[in-house]
């Protein structure tokens, strides 16, 4: 998003981050018209997370290359006025190539020439986007759309089709029809349209965005500072919508009250247990040590005491995986322990960072699951 002396221009982010929390739309906005300071978030995992999807970006773009494509683009990206050239001269995929148009700008990862007439000629383009996700999120496809309502504005001709390269599918796109999510790309463009003129109030309720999102630090801290009730372990956000509704706002009032709402939907047992819940949480938070209570029941029939008895040989394991591996290793430690000859607890660690080495550590682990099983049958 950005302010410009004529207009807010929008980016094809804007969308999908208007889809998944108001509160950040609405942060963005205040910061692209000067009023904030957009904060920068420092985080290991979403720098690994970024590298990677460069590096399948930069992946698809050498096998293109590898057909013989002509390729117009760099990873600095093309101009507005450098892409609309490479569309004319009909290029066969366009990388980095920006598009703009009323309201919207935005740079799609790469444009692909298909043989459909437009004002270019006998040719037009439809967007791609390369993607770590296996899935395609409902964000991607709403960012795709934007890049395809800015193509046929540009080349006369509607984009049937707009495209996704997730790992693990040799690069092979997958196609949607850019019509059958049209509709719902215009009406959260109106929507838009709607809160720009009228902002109003947001709160920044926890979503699954808030894991990446730059402004975490400044929602966290007021969400802890007003006590919400998401910190209730395990609850739900259409609990805590029936909890609102009965006028329960926050862990503490959820831990005192007597009795709790009756929910149109879910069962009342279900908001029973979570304000059971939200009395632990205060009472440990209250006396500033660790607190715990047993769910009922506790005995022979239920919980702990239906693990089966241990034995001197039981063998405790764990993988630790890369999530986002193509044709590489996929568990880079295996980890286990087991007692050692002197009857003490010893951790042995199996590292992987090649395909042999995660065989090598996998074959190794399960000759010794084999080989203590054939001395004590009972070993877990």
């Amino acid at each position: 998003m950005k302010q410009t002396p004529d207009a807010l221009v929008r980016a094809p982010t804007d969308l999908s981050n208007y889809l998944s929390c108001r509160h950040l739309f609405a942060l963005d906005l205040r910061a692209a018209r000067g009023e904030l300071g957009k904060p920068v978030r420092s985080d290991p995992f979403i720098e690994d997370l970024r590298e990677r999807g460069l590096a399948h970006e930069r992946a698809y773009l050498e096998r293109l290359s590898s057909k013989g494509l002509r390729i117009a683009g760099t990873e600095a990206g093309l101009t507005i006025e450098t892409t609309l050239a490479a569309m004319r001269a009909g290029a066969d995929a366009i990388y980095q190539g920006a598009l703009a148009h009323g309201a919207w700008a935005g740079r799609a990862d790469f444009l692909l020439r298909v043989d459909r007439p437009s004002t270019l000629g006998a040719w037009s383009y439809e967007a791609c986007d390369t993607k770590l996700a296996r899935d395609t999120k409902a964000g991607t496809i709403l960012q795709l759309c934007v890049y395809s309502y800015l193509l046929e504005r540009i080349q006369g001709t509607r984009p049937v089709h707009m495209h996704v390269v997730t790992p693990g599918n040799d690069f092979t796109p997958q196609a949607y029809r850019v019509d059958d999510y049209g509709a719902y790309f215009r009406l959260l463009e109106r929507d838009i349209d709607d809160f720009l003129g009228t902002p109003g109030a947001t709160y920044p309720e926890m979503v699954a965005h808030c894991d990446y999102c730059s402004w975490w630090s400044q929602c966290e801290k007021r969400r802890r500072d007003d006590d919400h009730l998401c910190y209730v372990a395990g609850i739900s956000s259409t609990q805590i919508r029936t909890l609102r509704e009965g006028g329960i706002a926050t862990l503490a009032t959820l831990a005192a009250v007597d009795d709790v709402p009756e929910p149109s939907r879910g069962s009342r047992e279900a908001l029973l247990r979570v304000r059971a819940q939200a009395r632990a949480q205060l009472r440990g938070r209250e006396s500033r040590l660790p607190y715990h209570e047993l769910k009922a029941p506790f005995d022979a029939e239920h919980g702990l005491a239906r693990l089966p008895e241990p034995t001197p040989d039981d063998i405790f394991l764990d993988f630790e995986g890369n999530h986002f591996t193509e044709h590489g290793v996929q568990e880079y430690l295996l980890g286990y322990v087991m007692r050692d000859a002197q009857g003490r607890y010893a951790y042995t660690a199996l590292w992987a960072t090649t395909l042999a080495g995660e065989r090598a550590a996998f074959e190794r682990f399960m000759d010794l699951a084999t080989q203590t099983r054939a001395r004590n049958p009972a070993a877990h």
